[in-house]
Order: C-alpha cells, then structure tokens, then sequence
C-alpha cells in the first residue's frame, strides 16, 4: 500500500509540472525566450514521458489533446498496477489456554471430602495438588511463564503461611511447546494440618504465546476448609463436707444433721482431635439453671492433650431428711475452627437416705378406767375394755405410716386400724419429727372393744405399725399390752335353813 500511495504522489506532482508550464504560454515574452520555451516543450513533448500527450505540431504546442478525455484515467491506472504489491501480513492467531487445580489425600480422596480425624495422631495429611494446563486453542502455544502460590490462613482470618512456586522449570524446555489438545501437569504435596482450623488455598497463573499474536494468561484456585472432629465430654462431681460422694452420705442420725453441704464439680475434657472453645455451659437443678461460663474465668478454649477443665460451684446445704431428689444436669456446648459445634451433657442424681424410726405403744383401761391389768375379779365376766395405741417418730425425717394392725387374744384375728389413725390426723397419716407436725407427738388413737374376762387366759392385744420415709427404707414397730384377770370366785352353795 506504501509503494502504490507514493506512486500516485509523484504522478501528481508531475501533473503539476506540466500545468505550471501551459499557463506560462499565455504571457507575453521576447522572441528568444518564446524560442527557447518552445523549442523546449518540443522536446519535451516528444522525448519525455508525456509524448504521447503533447504532439509535434508548432501551432498545438504546449495545448493538452481532448480527444481522449478518459485517458488520464488509463493512465494512472496503469501506473498503479505497474508497482509491485508487498507480501500480505500473516493473520493474528487466538490463544486459549486453560489451567486447572484438583486435590487428593493420601488415600485418593477429594481434599473437600476429607473427613475428620478421629485422633490426634491423625491431623496431619499430605495433600497432593495437580496442575493441569490445557490447550483449548486452535494454534500450538509455548509455556512462557507458569508460577503457583499457597496460602495458609487461620480461623480468624490471618495469613499463617504465604509459599510461592515456580512452576515452569518443572516443565522440559523442549516440551513447553503445547499443541491443541494436548495437556501437561506437574504435582506438588503439602502437608495439611487438618485439626488446626485453617484454611488452604493454592493459586495457579500460566501464560503462553502462540507463533504470531498476542500471549494468552489463565488461572486457577483452590481452597480447602478441612472440617475438625469436635467432641468434648463433661462429667458431674458431688461430695459432702466429709469428701464422701453425695450418693453415699450417710445417713442422719438427728434432726440437727439433716442439712448437708454437697459441692458439685463439672470437668470439661476435650476427647476430639482439634481445639474447640467452649460457647455455651449451663447447669440445672431441680428446675433451677446457672451459667457456668463466668466460673472458666476466660479460659474457654481447650484443645487435645489439655488438661481437664474443672469447676465447682460454692457448697449448697442439702436437706437430707427432706425426701427431696436432686437431680443436677448439664449441657456444654463448644464450636472448633472449622466444622459443626459438638455438645456434651452428663446426669448426677442423689437422694438422700434418712433413717426411718417409728414406735407405737399399747395400754388398756376398762370403763372405770382402771389398768387392765388391775383389774379385779369381775363380777359382770363382758365388759368394754379401752385400747390405746400411740405412735411417735424419734428419727430425723418425715414418715408414712403405710400399715397400722392390731390383734387382740383371744378369740384372736387381725384387724386394720389403719383409719383410727387417718380420722385423727388426715390421709395420708403423715408423721413427722416432733415441732413439724400440726399435732402433738406422740400421737394417740382409741377403740373400745368388748371383752370377755372370764375365760381364766390370758389376754394379749399386739400391734404392729410400717411407715416409710420419702427416701429411704421403710421401718417397722410392734406394741404388745397382756393381761390376766382373775377368776371370779365360785358362788357358794346356799346355806340350809333351819330343820324343822
């Protein structure tokens, strides 16, 4: 295009030329210089390259010829083709090259499908990354420059770790050329802590260059968040002011013994392969909650290997005697760097035993309210005898008294007198150490009961009591009242009167 555009440049200027020297005909000039001027636009016209437009006529010389009005056309035309044509240029070539990143373990397991360690001892894998470079381009490309990084960053989102890598001279230089279709990888293995809580991400950028155009870059990146085994376990402690475990206090001896401090513990042991910081630590008794959180006094984390955590709350008096069940729950919760949370809770029941202590009495007075015992020889051998049985609690804790029978002999057979005692103090007969009842103790209940006094035997009346306490045994008493009464004496004979 160059040599045809200066073609046409010089064309013009000798059109040029040759314009100035037709106007110049016009004007006036002495006979030499007309001479001269002729004499040279002759030989011009005939000798120069324009003969063909000037003729040799003395009268025409100098006068453009019409006749062919389209020749000037013709003419620069020919010129035109008449210059040589440069080679073409050869056609831009498009480059496209792709760059991948893929991860396995150890045991040929995708990098994001790791499950989590089981045990310490296993947080530690090699991860073996591949880059795979492609040529999805229709032109062969060389390898001219192929470079990786790897970023270790933690939970919180600080760079632990930054490694660069040069990865082109892995490649053979007599091999770097890569046609369409044709790949080429090259591996590198990490050592991966997966118990750590970080994340791992590996970057890959290559540029090629085909033989004519413009180089082609790609890029690739690959990040892993290994996910960490949580698992924590939490157990509950209780002892009493002895250092005995709460389930084996003994029991209370007096009323006075019966409130007991227990101290409750709770120990925190991290049994997963990862660190974890604990989020959530709440304990409930009987209904009533606590945080336990401020007791950790900050030092929420505990990894593998630690030492248990452990932390009680003050003493509590407990009520021995009051057939109370303590039933004390926790539940602790705790998130590791990367992964689900993990919850831990553990049970403590106690229920303290106190002595169950009942005792029951029996007396018996006839109508006149003499001792049965004292009684005399009757004169009437049926009377209505008394019999009273009283009941008292000398031990420390509240009572049921779930039984209640008395036998009298003879004519013998058991009978409940179960409600004499509901009548007297409410169902259920409840009995309680002394100063907690809403009655007197001992507590007394009467029958009256027609007896026989004259069967020269001996009469015995036998109770029997079982009461149970809330917690604990039940326990057992027995009454017995025996009497004899005398046989009346034998009416003597009447006495015969007088003989006649």
């Amino acid at each position: 295009m160059l040599y045809r555009a200066a073609a046409i440049v010089a064309v013009a200027a000798l059109l040029a030329v040759h314009a100035t020297a037709t106007n110049n005909d016009d004007e006036p000039a002495n006979n030499n210089n007309n001479k001269k001027n002729e004499n040279t636009k002759k030989r011009v016209g005939r000798e120069g390259i324009f003969g063909k437009v000037f003729g040799d006529n003395d009268a025409n010389d100098g006068a453009i010829l019409t006749e062919d009005e389209g020749y000037w056309e013709r003419f620069l035309q020919d010129t035109v083709d008449s210059i040589p044509t440069p080679p073409p240029t050869p056609p831009i070539e498009d480059c496209i090259t792709e760059v991948t990143i893929t991860c396995v373990d150890s045991n040929g397991v995708e990098c994001f499908d790791v499950p989590p360690p089981e045990n310490p001892e296993d947080c530690i894998e090699p991860f073996t990354y591949t880059f795979t470079v492609e040529n999805i381009g229709p032109v062969c490309m060389t390898l001219t420059s192929w470079t990786a990084e790897y970023v270790v960053t933690s939970g919180d989102g600080v760079t632990v770790e930054t490694t660069p890598f040069d990865l082109l001279p892995r490649v053979p230089a007599n091999e770097r050329e890569i046609c369409p279709g044709e790949t080429f990888a090259v591996e590198e293995t990490v050592d991966t802590d997966l118990c750590a809580g970080n994340t791992y991400t590996f970057t890959t950028d290559v540029e090629a260059n085909p033989p004519n155009g413009d180089s082609c870059q790609a890029d690739d990146e690959y990040t892993v968040e290994p996910q960490a085994d949580c698992a924590t376990i939490v157990e509950i402690t209780c002892t009493d002011s002895e250092g005995n475990d709460c389930a084996n206090t003994p029991e209370p001896e007096t009323p006075e013994d019966c409130l007991e401090p227990f101290t409750y513990c709770y120990i925190v042991t991290n049994v997963g392969s990862t660190c974890m910081d604990i989020t959530s630590f709440v304990r409930d008794r009987n209904g009533g909650t606590a945080d336990l959180i401020p007791l950790l006094n900050g030092n929420t984390e505990i990894c593998p290997g630690d030492d248990p955590i452990e932390v009680c709350e003050e003493p509590e008096p407990t009520d021995l005697c009051a057939g109370e069940t303590y039933e004390t729950s926790v539940v602790l919760e705790a998130n590791p760097p990367n992964g689900d949370s993990c919850q831990a809770t553990d049970e403590y029941t106690v229920e303290p035993e106190a002595p169950c202590d009942v005792t029951v009495e029996v007396t018996c007075v006839d109508s006149e309210g003499t001792d049965c015992e004292a009684i005399e020889a009757p004169e009437d051998c049926v009377q209505d005898l008394t019999y009273t049985y009283c009941i008292d609690n000398p031990g420390p804790t509240c009572m049921e008294v779930t039984d209640f029978v008395r036998t009298i002999t003879p004519p013998g057979g058991e009978v409940s007198i179960l409600g004499l005692l509901t009548a007297e103090i409410g169902n259920p007969p409840v009995i309680c150490p002394p100063g907690e009842n809403a009655f007197d103790l001992p507590i007394c209940v009467s029958e009256e009961v027609s007896t026989n006094l004259c069967t020269n035997e001996k009469i015995s009346v036998t109770t029997k009591i079982t009461a149970a306490p809330p917690n604990g045994d039940m326990c057992m008493d027995t009454g017995m009242y025996m009497f004899t009464v005398p046989t009346p004496a034998p009416t003597p004979p009447p006495t015969p009167g007088p003989t006649p």
